[in-house]
Order: C-alpha cells, then sequence, then structure tokens
C-alpha cells in the first residue's frame, strides 16, 4: 500500500503533523500510541513492542535469522537476539528434540537395533 501511495494535491506528507505543520516524528508517534494506550487502561505498550512482536513472530515462522537481521536493520545477529523471545513450550521443544539421539525408546526400553544394527551374511553358528 505504501508503494502505490500518491499524496493529494498539495499535501507533502503521508502522515502530516498536527495543523498541517511538518510530518509526524517517531517520537510524536510514540507519544500519540502511550496517550492512546493510557486512555484504554493499556499498560507496557510502546512502539517498541510492536517491533520485537514483529521480529519474534518472524522467528516463531521458522524465518532465517540473517532475513530478519535485514528485514529490522541490523547489523550482526548480536543485535537482533534481543528483540527475540524465547518461550517455555520452545525451548521444552528443543530439549525434546534430542531425544531422537537416544537408544531408549519411548517406553523406557533399550533399543538393540539402533545400537547394534542387525548385519546381513553373518552365521549364528
Amino acid at each position: 500500500m505504501l508503494t502505490q501511495y500518491q499524496p493529494q494535491a498539495g499535501e507533502v506528507y503521508l502522515f502530516p503533523g498536527r495543523h498541517g505543520r511538518e510530518h509526524i516524528t517517531s517520537d510524536s508517534a510514540a507519544k500519540i500510541l502511550r496517550e492512546a494506550c493510557a486512555s484504554v487502561n493499556l499498560e507496557g505498550i510502546s512502539t517498541h513492542s510492536f517491533r520485537r512482536t514483529a521480529l519474534t513472530s518472524m522467528s516463531d515462522d521458522q524465518i532465517p535469522l540473517r532475513v530478519i537481521a535485514e528485514v529490522s536493520g541490523h547489523c550482526n545477529l548480536a543485535g537482533l537476539h534481543t528483540y527475540l523471545e524465547v518461550h517455555p513450550l520452545q525451548v521444552q521443544g528443543a530439549v525434546s528434540s534430542l531425544a531422537k539421539l537416544s537408544p531408549i525408546d519411548n517406553i523406557g526400553l533399550i533399543n538393540y537395533y539402533v545400537l547394534q544394527p542387525e548385519t546381513k551374511g553373518t552365521s549364528s553358528t
């Protein structure tokens, strides 16, 4: 939608400031958001929290970190990591994925086929 935006005659800014003065700055946008949230008793919301949510959502959707860094403008992955939330269920799932490396099956028995694969052509004499 932004790429198709065409200003009306005499308009210069997509988001003009109050009283026709210049444009909305990031500070004034943050102030407007804070005032709107306060008027409906919402706490902990900022323009920055929307950025964090968007980047975390991309990560949750398995978008490669390098692509997320490109979208967010981060020069390195270390800076990006401070934005990405990790949920307890994600940690549990990551640890659970290690179970497939264990010779213990899902009922607690050792799977000897994993540890000692059957070899063809050997006789049991």
